[in-house]
């Protein structure tokens, strides 16, 4: 499989600015640890137009948002072992401050530590949907064990297969008085990926007295694995997502596919914004970019 030198990549300019389509972005290589991918499937978090709205995380640019990874390996670096050239992985990428090591365009690098073989029974949009929605529960349950709670994998096995217990519609105010048609029980713990002046209010609002708030001042669960903190458990979760998947004990989301290419993602992310998303993932192929 031939690699290009140079690819097509939408790029954030600069710091609150727009996002730009450019054709002359160079392709990495990469080191002895990491792998090559052709990017298939990106799929849209919120995390993206928080990042050129509020001018958070990234620091350099021009930078390539994007998070949620599935493609194929193109090239291997030499120190692997395990994976081959045309392997299906998905990964979450994890935005650095080198605008040449972000995700959104055609090919990336990743570490192969962190990233897990696609299951033959999924798609490269449904593995896409996976990686940092499932890295952002893993870490609040790792958190909790922090806090004396059962170990990580534990935690997460047993919610799965305990399963949700209640629906709340997302659109109706969340208080004490709605969570006492629920339980009577006192809200121990809230976890809030989000991280909203709303959903922080809304968080401290319902715990009890004496519970913990997961995303504001307690902890804060977000899916960086190069944080130094997070670097070993998330190489646990990513060594056993592959069987999780597999045996169906992790499910990918509803998909909604982006018309254009890396052309619908602005779009998209406005769309993610103001809040007309719901139940589906948005996914873009950036192989489909009308030039």
């Amino acid at each position: 499989m031939s690699t290009p030198t140079l690819q097509k990549a939408l790029l954030l300019q600069e710091k609150l600015g727009d996002l730009v389509l450019s054709s002359g972005f160079p392709v990495p290589s990469p080191g002895p640890d990491e792998v090559l991918v052709k990017v298939h499937s990106v799929a849209l978090n919120p995390i993206d137009w928080k990042i050129q709205k509020y001018g958070v995380v990234v620091n350099t640019f021009p930078a390539v948002l994007g998070v949620d990874i599935a493609g194929e390996i193109m090239k291997l670096g030499h120190s692997v072992e395990g994976l081959g050239v045309g392997d299906r992985v998905d990964f979450s990428w994890a935005h650095t401050v080198e605008a040449s090591t972000l995700a959104s365009r055609n090919t990336l690098w990743q570490i192969v530590k962190t990233l897990a073989k696609i299951p033959p029974n999924l798609s490269y949009d449904e593995a896409s949907t996976i990686p940092a929605t499932l890295g952002t529960a893993f870490i609040a349950f790792y958190q909790l064990s922090l806090m004396g709670y059962a170990p990580a994998i534990q935690l997460a096995k047993t919610v799965w297969s305990l399963g949700a217990t209640h629906v709340l519609d997302r659109a109706v105010p969340l208080t004490k008085t709605n969570i006492a048609t629920i339980t009577s029980a006192p809200v121990k713990v809230a976890f809030d990926a989000i991280g909203t002046e709303e959903t922080q209010k809304t968080g401290l609002e319902v715990s009890a007295t004496s519970g913990h708030l997961l995303g504001i001042k307690v902890i804060f669960p977000i899916a960086n694995k190069t944080l130094p903190q997070h670097i070993a458990f998330m190489r646990e979760l990513w060594a056993k997502i592959g069987p999780f998947v597999e045996d169906g004990d992790v499910k990918p989301l509803r998909v909604e596919i982006l018309s254009g290419g890396l052309n619908g993602v602005p779009e998209g992310l406005q769309r993610l914004e103001v809040g007309k998303v719901s139940g589906v993932k948005l996914v873009a192929h950036p192989q489909d970019v009308i030039a």
